[in-house]
Parts: C-alpha cells; structure tokens; sequence
C-alpha cells in the first residue's frame, strides 16, 4: 500500500503505536505517499492505539496538506502541526527537544511553501530556505539560532519570539552577523532582546516591532536603522518602554519618516508597568522640531499613534486625555 496512492483516493487513516520505532516507520511511509500524490488533495488522519495512554489527535485537511502528530510526554494541547508539498505553510513545533521526527527530506521537496512557523529544537530541519518569505521563530540566542537565520535571505517578514530570558545575550557570545535584504517587517516579541538588532541588518526594511528597555537599546536601534539606510515607517515599542523620556524623544528626532507609532504597555509581564507618560512626552508631539524639518512638528509625517497604558498613577498624576486627542488631531 505504502508504494501506490490510487487517484481517487480523497483520505488516509493510519493507526501507529507511540514508539519510536514505529512512529519513524510510520513517518516513512508517510513521506513516500507525499512524494506520489504531492497535486492531491490527500487528508491523512493519524490515530493511535486504544491501549496507548496519551489522547488521540485528528488531523484534517483542505486543498492544503495539513498533519498532526502528539508526541509522547506532551500535554494534549502541546501539537505539531506539519504541513507538506501541496501547502504554502508549514508549522514545526515540539516542546520535547528528544523527539524529532524524520521529515526533513520531505521539506526539501516543498515547492509551494513560503511560511514557516519553527522551534529552536528543530533548526536542523532542512528546508527550501531560499523560498521562505514568511518566518516566525520561537529560539534561544546562540550561534545556531542566528545562522539558521542567515540562510533565509528572502524573507520579507519576520518574528522573533522566546519566553522571557530566551533572548538574553550571553556573555561573551560571538554570532553571525545576519543579513535580510528584502525584509520589510520585523518582530522582536521577547523581553530581553534589544541587543540583538546588533547583528542584524535590513535595507527594505519598513516595520519594526520590539521592546526597548534603556538607552543601550535605543542606541543599537539607531545603530540598526543607520547600518540598514532605512527610513523607517511603522515602529511599535511593546513590553519595554524607555523610563527616562530623554532618550526616547532623542530616537523620534531620528525618525522623520514615521508614519505609525504604537507604544503598547499592556503586554508588559505580569501586568506590571514601567513607564507613565508624562506631560512632556505628549508636549513633545506639538512641539516643533529643528531637526524633522517639513511641517516643523516633531514626527512631521505621522499619521496614527497607538497608545496601550495607563494615563494616569496612584496618586492619579497623569495626562489630561480629552485635551491630548484634541491636539493629535490637530496635527
């Protein structure tokens, strides 16, 4: 059966056992069926053995080939979701670094595919990366993290996530340095994480999403911005925002082509805020800026800002709402 697919076949349903050896059994025969019905829009739904503890997952299908696979020792919850030749979108996560499954030559061969969603556990998958257009990255900051990102030159958006000190720079790390020429919008959605802009470098490069959490970091973001000759359009500071306001108004000085702000607080861990917005920091928005040039305003070419936080502290200091929405739209 493994070596024929009939062509009116619309489903496969297999019934493995979770050990390791039949599950890569099982995983061979699934590549060989992809490899002969790859136009097909096959639906392969992966049961397992009634005597087995762990739950059964379903896996359905459309016109893209979309297969799940529960790994021992995960919670229910805690899925694969693999998707082959037929699809443009692949998402390859696991929670157990032990368990790998043998796929990787089925990923070389994946035409169509232009979006990957990836774990750092599993960078050694190969993949077609010179097609990839699309990544979102949940990684730790080592040297394999940033080769593996190296190797997807195409991409025109991409997202970096990790729990809180996933991306905390170690000491004395030496990585590569990564170059994205055609990314238009990057996300660095992890505390911790303001360093790494660093080592990266995006000419095309229009939206940025990421946390900046003092003047190191806001340094290294201008550093970025100068090294890539970008005129950024679209910023958005999640999580972090810079306490001391000084430098934070320095860096929009920086940015005359800024069209979107968002200063989003709400994310911030454990629901615990840092930074208040002043009088001075909205004062700063109507005040005119010598080095913007155009209209005289500071972020002469804004057009949407995006506020997520408090307006006011416990001792209810704070901005004066009604009077700010007026002066924005003034602008």
């Amino acid at each position: 059966m493994a070596r024929s697919t009939p062509k009116l076949w619309s489903s496969v349903s297999l019934c493995v056992r979770l050990t390791r050896k039949e599950l890569e059994i099982q995983a061979e025969l699934l590549d060989q069926w992809l490899c002969l019905a790859r136009s097909l829009p096959l639906s392969i739904t992966m049961t397992y053995d009634p005597e087995e503890a762990s739950p059964p997952l379903v896996l359905i299908n459309g016109s893209h080939s979309i297969f799940s696979f529960p790994q021992p020792g995960l919670r229910p919850l805690s899925l694969i979701w693999v998707v082959f030749q037929t699809s443009n979108h692949l998402t390859y996560l696991l929670q157990d670094t032990g368990d790998k499954l043998p796929f990787s030559t089925t990923f070389c061969d994946a035409p169509k595919l232009r979006t990957v969603t990836i774990g750092y556990e599993h960078i050694d998958v190969e993949f077609p990366y010179h097609q990839l257009e699309e990544l979102i990255f949940w990684g730790y900051s080592d040297s394999a993290s940033f080769a593996f990102l190296n190797k997807c030159r195409n991409l025109t958006f991409c997202s970096i996530r990790a729990l809180a000190s996933s991306w905390t720079k170690p000491k004395g790390g030496q990585f590569m340095f990564v170059n994205l020429p055609k990314l238009v919008t990057l996300e660095i959605i992890c505390r911790n994480s303001g360093w790494l802009l660093s080592y990266f470098s995006a000419p095309a490069l229009e939206s940025i999403t990421v946390p900046l959490k003092g003047p190191t970091e806001i340094e290294a973001f201008l550093s970025f911005l100068t090294r890539s000759n970008v005129a950024l359009k679209r910023l958005s500071l999640v999580d972090h925002i810079p306490q001391k306001e000084e430098p934070l108004l320095k860096m929009f000085d920086a940015l005359p082509h800024l069209t979107h702000l968002e200063l989003d607080e709400l994310r911030h861990a454990a629901g615990l805020h840092d930074w208040l917005p002043s009088r001075t920091f909205f004062d700063y928005l109507r005040t005119p800026n010598t080095t913007s040039g155009d209209s005289g305003l500071a972020l002469p070419r804004l057009i949407s800002f995006k506020y997520r936080g408090r307006f006011h502290n416990s001792e209810n200091d704070g901005v004066d709402v009604d009077a700010l929405e007026k002066m924005l739209l003034a602008r």
